[in-house]
């Protein structure tokens, strides 16, 4: 199933998460201009990665016949080797082993504190970019964080064969003639509990559609504040703190927070510069 060597028994708790994605054909050359559904947080294994293609102008790569932007992986750190200017982390996630680069400002007592929680055999998620150095392919990082919840490690795997499975064979009609899955563009997430430990529930509500309107009014709200003219023109994004000030007398700060984390989970924002700055994926 993990195909060839691929199974490491240092990453044994994943057995049975991974799976072999079928290559969808390539399509045409996308359009200059990159959507929100281009730039969707996709769920992979390192397996589904290392099978990955490259497009022939070299600038994105494909799985699933979608291109790629920003990714996400869990797995177990087996090797962690400290460079001048960076964190070169080694991940298994019983499917393949991939290098992880995680860039860090020496001079942070913040990136001091996060380093320290990425120790070896610890169990990780990891938020970056695919990159190609010397011909091999890896990860850079724009976010890492220890994982707590070991459901988080199941849903992954879920999450991973859900997306593969919408991408490669569509959403199954229903008895009544329409969809069983709320529609949602390429690689979009099924709903989480809000704190990407797992789904919320049995089913995948008409709120996880990425389009605004269908979003809880408190969503919309903080979508709202991502995509004010001066927030995209800042290279760092707005920061969570800053969201919750906007909205003040409006939602509670808890809410807030956990409404910016689903929404980073869901694709529908990127972190920038840490873990508490953001941009919106709609531009």
């Amino acid at each position: 199933m993990f195909g060839g060597g691929g199974y490491d028994a240092g990453a044994s708790q994943f057995a049975g998460g991974g799976f072999m994605p079928t290559q969808a054909d390539q399509g045409t050359s996308p359009a200059p201009k990159k959507t929100s559904s281009d730039q969707t947080l996709r769920a992979l294994t390192i397996k589904q990665i290392i099978d990955g293609t490259q497009n022939p102008d070299e600038s994105q790569w494909t799985i699933d016949g979608q291109e790629l932007s920003n990714v996400t992986l869990v797995g177990k750190l087996t090797s962690v080797q400290e460079q001048s200017a960076c964190v070169v982390y080694q991940l298994n996630d019983g499917t393949g082993s991939m290098e992880i680069k995680n860039w860090i400002d020496t001079d942070s007592d913040y990136d001091a504190a996060k380093k320290a929680e990425l120790r070896l055999g610890v169990y990780v998620r990891v938020h970056g970019h695919l990159r190609v150095f010397d011909g091999q392919k890896s990860i850079v990082a724009f976010n890492m964080r220890p994982i707590t919840d070991f459901n988080e490690v199941t849903y992954h795997a879920l999450q991973s064969i859900f997306q593969h499975l919408h991408l490669t064979k569509g959403t199954r009609t229903g008895p009544m003639g329409g969809s069983n899955l709320a529609a949602r563009p390429a690689g979009a997430m099924p709903q989480s509990n809000g704190m990407g430990g797992g789904p919320a529930g049995a089913s995948y509500p008409a709120a996880t559609v990425k389009t605004d309107g269908n979003r809880p009014p408190i969503q919309q709200d903080i979508l709202a504040v991502f995509n004010t003219s001066n927030a995209q023109a800042s290279d760092v994004g707005t920061s969570t703190d800053q969201v919750v000030g906007q909205l003040a007398g409006k939602h509670s700060e808890r809410d807030v927070r956990q409404a910016v984390s689903f929404l980073a989970d869901d694709g529908a924002i990127y972190s920038t510069i840490d873990d508490v700055h953001f941009k919106s994926c709609e531009y």
